[in-house]
């Protein structure tokens, strides 16, 4: 029962990842779809980028090799 519990660990994260990736991707997309305010949006764009890149994928990693 003990080495069941980081699988499955893992198996929620793997998927609150993917969720997390997708949402962010498709917020940067409408974005750049409605580019109207390029000295803001530049902005917000990047902070929206720390998600698939620095939550998501480093949590994911750290909760696998932790």
């Amino acid at each position: 029962m003990v080495e069941l519990l980081p699988i499955y660990f893992s198996v929620i994260a793997f998927f609150c990842t993917l969720g997390a990736m997708a949402l962010a991707i498709f917020h940067i997309y409408r974005h750049f779809l409605n580019y109207t305010e390029p000295t803001y949006q530049r902005y917000i764009v990047r902070i929206i980028f720390m998600v698939p890149v620095c939550a998501s994928l480093l949590s994911h990693l750290l909760l696998l090799y932790l």
